[in-house]
């Protein structure tokens, strides 16, 4: 037995209790989905370090900086708009 390294509360008390029962059937399963859920966050980090290294997550992030820096030294106009005649 491998052991799990999925940290939910409730995925780690049903794997105890699997364990303690002797159900290994439900424990070879349980090790199976913890094994997939490991992969699946790997998969999704190495995803992320691509992502985060495209010109295209570099101009979104520098522009969403932009947008909040405008947006902290900008006072806040709570006035109605005019009214246009037109």
């Amino acid at each position: 037995m491998n052991g799990i390294t999925y940290d939910e509360p409730v995925f780690v008390r049903i794997y105890n209790e699997a364990r303690g029962c002797h159900d290994w059937e439900a424990v070879t399963a349980l090790e199976t989905i913890d094994r997939q859920l490991r992969y699946a966050r790997e998969d999704a980090r190495e995803y992320c370090r691509k992502w985060e290294s495209t010109a295209e997550y570099r101009a979104e992030k520098a522009a969403a900086a932009e947008a909040a820096a405008a947006m902290r030294t900008r006072p806040a106009d709570h006035r109605a708009p005019p009214e246009s005649d037109g």
